[in-house]
């Protein structure tokens, strides 16, 4: 991925690259171009929220907690995020999301974490230096259930 060249926020002022890529992975952004005279206008606008109904699917797949594994933190404190980003062809789906809590989220953009669903629908984090947290069992209401066998 190609480093963001940053951004602005008008309560905060000048920003880096993995900060702006952190807030617009949530959030319906609109890139303004700026030329010499002053002149301005609206380059393009890209919906990447989260809405409601989206967020109930994931909380409804992946429980009510952080789904990063280990992490307890409440679904409250989440942020939606892209597994695979906006910037590689990710869309704005549920099955492209998850809701880390924002100190994990700040993690995967400015401390280059890797987020991954692994295919029983646990979670996997790959640290910048290779090492990986989890995937952890399954606990109660966290991740998906067990599946369950029919017995005959």
């Amino acid at each position: 991925m190609t480093p963001s060249p940053g951004g602005t926020l008008s309560w905060v002022g000048q920003i880096a690259g993995t900060t702006a890529q952190r807030v617009a992975c949530d959030a319906d952004v609109t890139v303004v171009a700026v030329d010499e005279r002053g002149a301005t206008r609206v380059v393009r606008r890209e919906p990447r929220f989260f809405p409601w109904p989206q967020r109930k699917g994931m909380i409804a797949r992946d429980g009510d907690r952080c789904v990063i594994p280990f992490c307890d933190r409440p679904v409250s404190w989440a942020d939606g995020h892209h597994i695979v980003p906006v910037e590689l062809g990710g869309p704005t789906t549920i099955d492209n999301g998850a809701l880390p809590c924002a100190a994990h989220h700040a993690l995967l953009h400015e401390g280059h974490w890797t987020l991954r669903r692994l295919p029983d629908g646990r979670y996997q984090v790959i640290r910048p230096d290779g090492r990986t947290i989890g995937p952890e069992p399954h606990p109660p209401g966290h991740n998906r259930p067990p599946p369950f066998h029919h017995r005959e």
